[in-house]
């Protein structure tokens, strides 16, 4: 998602095409409306455009993990008639924030088949919902519970995890919170937090999305993925609360 999004991002600053592989166009489109309209191009497409001897392009490969490439955002960064080529993670946000609203409203927008699959879950729900990602680190949930819990008398908490036998021991007195079932997919357990008013996320890209997707408050804690070098690339001004939250043993920056 974070190197569609950051793909997407650079074509609307450049107004060139947009050529996604079609493996990860269909894992996608699976989960999501993903509408790339109109800088998307087809293989097809993208092979004549290549294989132009009379207008031959030249090829740029970019491979970055959590970097916030500045030089990227000055004009004519990418020359006419050239290829960019991302590769690996494109983990900062910053390079397609200027088109959140895009993102929300036409790209990561779940498909209807999607939210037919999850629409029985929120059936229960009429309360103030917020979405709960566990990865580990039982302390700093339970500090966020009990912030939002304060703040949001009718909080009602979704869970999910990729341990959800561990999640329903350790809320099991919890009225107030609920998992997922174990059949959703990685995709429906993304697509109903993201539902949610507001988030409480771990540090991996999975529960970035759920937060980044859902909008409203998100807290997070202090992990981020190794390869960052500086935070604020990968998180937005989101919030950290007081208690235990979570943080890298060797963390240079501390909020």
């Amino acid at each position: 998602m974070f190197l569609v999004e950051n793909a997407y991002g650079l074509a609307r600053l450049y107004s060139c095409h947009l050529y996604i592989e079609l493996k990860m166009i269909n894992e996608l489109k699976s989960v999501f409306i993903l509408d790339l309209s109109p800088l998307l191009i087809s293989s097809s497409t993208f092979n004549s455009l290549t294989s132009n001897s009379s207008k031959p392009m030249s090829r740029i490969s970019k491979g970055v993990d959590c970097e916030y490439i500045t030089n990227l955002t000055r004009p004519n960064a990418i020359s006419p008639g050239t290829i960019f080529e991302l590769r690996g993670y494109w983990l900062s946000y910053l390079h397609f924030a200027k088109y959140d609203e895009e993102l929300r409203q036409r790209i990561f927008v779940a498909s209807q088949s999607t939210l037919k699959n999850v629409s029985t879950f929120f059936i229960e729900f009429y309360q103030r919902q917020l979405g709960l990602r566990y990865s580990s680190g039982d302390a700093y949930l339970f500090d966020a519970i009990k912030y939002y819990t304060a703040r949001y008398r009718n909080a009602h908490f979704i869970v999910t995890s990729d341990d959800k036998p561990y999640c329903e021991k350790l809320f099991r007195n919890q009225s107030n919170i609920f998992l997922t079932p174990e059949t959703y997919s990685t995709g429906g357990d993304l697509v109903i937090l993201s539902l949610c008013q507001h988030s409480v996320i771990t540090g991996g890209t999975y529960g970035w999305w759920t937060g980044y997707l859902a909008g409203g408050e998100v807290i997070h804690d202090k992990i981020y993925p190794s390869g960052c070098s500086r935070r604020e690339y990968y998180y937005p001004p989101w919030f950290l609360i007081d208690g235990n939250v979570r943080a890298h043993k060797y963390a240079k920056y501390i909020l």
